[in-house]
């Protein structure tokens, strides 16, 4: 549907804060991508995660 509706394939991915900061690290397209592109829909902001204001792993 969402294909139809933009032209752009919907995905979901589920991962943590310390695989998010290892990418970051890495500096993976996929991240720049993400900080560079992305547009926040709900939750706390990119940036905001990875400076550990936000959602942790712990209890993961």
């Amino acid at each position: 549907m969402m294909h139809a509706l933009t032209g752009n394939d919907l995905s979901w991915l589920d991962t943590t804060t310390t695989d998010l900061r290892r990418a970051q690290a890495a500096d993976e397209p996929i991240f720049r991508s993400w900080r560079d592109d992305a547009i926040l829909l709900i939750g706390l902001p990119l940036s905001q995660l990875l400076r550990g204001t936000g959602t942790t792993d712990e209890g993961r």
